[in-house]
């Protein structure tokens, strides 16, 4: 079981909570509250202002593209939640995690062509790689 010993873990425990909220919102309504997007964001990049500033200037940008878009495959909010995930872990870490989020949702979908919210996937796959 892995303990928060420093600031580090207690970083990631806050950025899986925040995310866990918006997994639970996602699960239920198909959305969540766009301010989890920036609030993880903080917590993954506050101790660097000048990449805090240039990935948050992003993610307006592409947030604003996205709802130009008809039907995206994907939400913004797991485009967000997967750049945050690589930020914190890297890039390895992160295929590793979405291998496995990826295999728990398709194993889990039985709803034909109804959308699934995916980040609840993530969420579970990236609570249970921290563990």
């Amino acid at each position: 079981m892995t303990t928060i010993t420093d600031q580090k873990s207690l970083l990631v425990v806050m950025w899986l909570l925040t995310w866990t909220y918006a997994a639970l919102c996602d699960h239920l309504t198909l959305t969540f509250p766009s301010w989890v997007s920036y609030l993880g964001l903080g917590i993954v990049l506050g101790a660097q202002p000048i990449a805090l500033l240039l990935v948050a200037g992003t993610m307006v940008v592409y947030h604003w593209a996205w709802a130009q878009w008809r039907k995206p495959g994907l939400g913004d909010g797991d485009i967000d939640l997967m750049v945050q995930y690589a930020l914190l872990f890297g890039v390895e870490t992160t295929s590793r995690w979405l291998i496995l989020a990826c295999g728990l949702a398709l194993v889990a979908h039985n709803r034909g062509n109804a959308p699934q919210a995916f980040i609840p996937w993530l969420a579970i796959s990236a609570g249970l790689f921290w563990i």
